[in-house]
């Protein structure tokens, strides 16, 4: 097990995607109070990484193992909002207020 990055303790950084095979997977944060719409596979990988608020979605391919490899993918490929203001130039503040609508601690 390898720790997995969560906004807010309760959903992903924005939106992220990956490819196993021919399965994809798109995963999209929501507001809080939206709750986990993903598949019973995919549903267990979430809660057992402790996020509640998440859209899984997987337009192509339903192979099983690839679909579970495909979202842990996904979920240690997003990128950090440290990287992100980093990489524009601006200060963290900026990036999570502008970018990802969140409170500024």
């Amino acid at each position: 097990m390898r720790p997995i990055p969560r906004y807010e303790d309760r959903t992903i950084f924005g939106r992220v995607e990956a490819k196993v095979g021919a399965t994809i997977v798109k995963l999209e944060a929501r507001p809080p109070g939206f709750g986990l719409r993903a598949s019973h596979r995919l549903f267990e990988i979430f809660r057992a990484a402790g996020i509640h608020d998440i859209a899984a979605k997987m337009p192509r391919g339903r192979n099983p193992m690839n679909s579970v490899k495909a979202c842990m993918q996904a979920l240690m490929s997003q990128r950090d909002p440290n990287e992100i203001a980093v990489g524009r130039g601006k200060k963290l503040v900026d990036v999570r207020k502008v970018y990802y609508g969140g409170n500024v601690l």
